[in-house]
């Protein structure tokens, strides 16, 4: 399989076993890049942690949000949401 730009300077490919993380770097014009392989096992766990990741991104939302609303105080009701929707300007 062909390498991928995935962005933020890493490319992505795929050897039949086992997947391929480059990132190159032009550090001083040194030809240097840094390279990490990921088999099967590697990779499920590393899913798994991303996944945790964003549940807890997930929470931190809600709870900012639930915050932000506790300082701004109520907003309009839903049944007012939907009048100003229907008004005609």
């Amino acid at each position: 399989m062909t390498e991928e730009y995935l962005g933020d300077g890493l490319y992505v490919s795929y050897d039949c076993g086992q997947f391929c993380l480059r990132a190159p770097r032009d550090w001083d014009n040194d030809d240097h890049e840094d390279v990490v392989y990921l088999d099967e096992s590697v990779l499920a766990l590393f899913i798994n942690y991303v996944k945790r990741i964003q549940e807890n991104l997930n929470e931190c939302a809600y709870d900012r949000q639930q915050e932000r609303l506790m300082e701004d105080g109520p907003g309009p009701s839903l049944l007012d949401q939907q009048r100003n929707a229907l008004k005609f300007k």
